[in-house]
């Protein structure tokens, strides 16, 4: 089974002055070392340090919450009309379809409209070309990661015949690692280049397969390399292990709430799963575990029967995320000119940040990473 089969991946920026331009050429990574030198922690299950209080529950106040009252009631008509279960996509496909998103985004909602430019592609032969491959394994997990030239010889990763990259399960190895004895092989990469978000940065990957099951945690995400994480920020657009949906989540170093009444107001019709935490700030000891607002979330299976395009438009307003069928990726997108602020049916998870909280400026120059 294939890991992850991905045909495209591509950042826009918005257009600006030679001195503001999202592409900065010092945020280039010469090798591994540079990837490395800020990798996420997340996955370290290190013992808590004696003496240090025991981790609070973050509370979420009640008006964070989205109200899903109208969908709801929309549920519960149809059910009545029909007297049979209502085919949850119909469903929802019915309610977005009652919905007005050219007044949602006349109302500020979903991502800013930008003037974006290609500034960056991975396709092709040259997809592997424009990342970086990180061997190390700095979360101690049961995987083990190769280098570009192991993985092609191995069969991990591929150029088939059509252009189209492919990322592999490997196989089981011998670690020589006491505690985990036995490893499968996998790739971690990171793109080459890293994009100032918050001026207006837009993320696309294309893919036409990912797995799921046990024992799978494919990702697809944005982290700074310059700051020892959570500093800096980290994005996971989509994200999800074993069984479990897909949780769309940011990670920071400091204080940043979501606005939840915007969310509530621009999201209104979606079917989304219950929400989490609202302030941004992660520091797992105390139970901190980033902002992950509620969200329209789906499993691997679903994702794995329903190619399309995932993308992450990120100005200085918010994150909103899309996911497009492959059958109804626009005009705009395919020809190198997208204009997101028009997907707002599409719309997985919106992130609004509130402007009383020092979310400005929270995020550094980001990289894509697939793993």
């Amino acid at each position: 089974m294939a890991l992850l089969l991905a045909l495209l991946c591509a950042v826009a920026v918005a257009n600006q002055a030679p001195e503001l331009q999202a592409l900065l050429g010092d945020d280039q990574c010469a090798g591994e070392t540079c990837a490395l030198s800020a990798l996420q922690r997340r996955g370290a299950k290190a013992r808590r340090p004696s003496g240090t209080e025991e981790p609070e529950a973050e509370h979420v106040s009640e008006e964070f919450r989205v109200d899903e009252d109208a969908l709801a009631q929309f549920i519960e008509d149809s059910l009545q009309a029909t007297h049979s279960p209502v085919d949850l996509a119909e469903v929802e496909e019915e309610a977005a379809a009652a919905v007005n998103y050219s007044y949602l985004a006349s109302m500020g909602c979903f991502a800013k409209p930008q003037d974006y430019r290609l500034s960056w592609r991975a396709q092709g032969r040259d997809f592997f070309n424009q990342f970086t491959f990180v061997t190390e394994d700095d979360t101690h997990g049961a995987q083990k990661y190769l280098s570009k030239q192991e993985a092609f010889r191995k069969h991990v990763i591929e150029i088939d015949h059509s252009g189209s990259a492919i990322i592999r399960l490997g196989q089981i190895e011998a670690s020589g690692d006491p505690n985990a004895p036995y490893k499968r092989t996998s790739v971690m990469i990171h793109s080459n280049y890293a994009w100032t978000p918050t001026s207006g940065m837009l993320v696309v990957m294309k893919y036409n397969h990912v797995p799921y099951g046990a024992s799978i945690w494919p990702a697809f995400w944005l982290m700074n390399s310059d700051n020892v994480w959570p500093k800096g920020g980290e994005f996971d657009i989509m994200e999800y292990a074993n069984d479990e949906a897909s949780k769309i989540t940011f990670h920071a170093d400091r204080n940043c709430m979501l606005d939840g009444r915007k969310l509530g107001q621009c999201m209104a019709g979606k079917h989304m799963g219950g929400p989490g935490p609202m302030n941004c700030k992660t520091n797992y000891w105390k139970n901190q575990l980033g902002c992950r607002p509620q969200q329209v979330q789906r499993p691997g299976d679903w994702y794995a029967k329903n190619p399309g395009v995932i993308a992450a438009a990120w100005d200085d307003e918010g994150i909103t995320v899309y996911h497009i069928p492959k059958n109804r990726i626009p005009s705009d997108l395919q020809e190198d000119q997208p204009r997101p602020q028009n997907w707002g049916e599409f719309a997985v998870a919106y992130l609004p940040m509130e402007k009383s909280h020092s979310c400005q400026n929270i995020a550094s120059p980001q990289e894509k990473r697939l793993g």
